[in-house]
């Protein structure tokens, strides 16, 4: 989880804020404060080696 908190401006008219569209929040152009939360997977990584060796050596 990865928490980010600053500033947030977008020059999307405050007017579509009404419609609730899955967009960020508009502000005309104006500076506020905001927050952002991502959650991240858990990522695993595995790795090996195998060898042949051909019988007889």
């Amino acid at each position: 989880k990865i928490d980010f908190k600053g500033n947030y401006s977008s020059d999307l008219p405050i007017a579509i804020n009404r419609f609730n569209l899955p967009i960020p929040t508009a502000t005309g152009g104006a500076t506020q404060s905001g927050y952002l939360t991502l959650n991240l997977p858990e990522m695993w990584e595995v790795s090996g080696y195998n060898r042949v060796v051909s019988p007889g050596r």
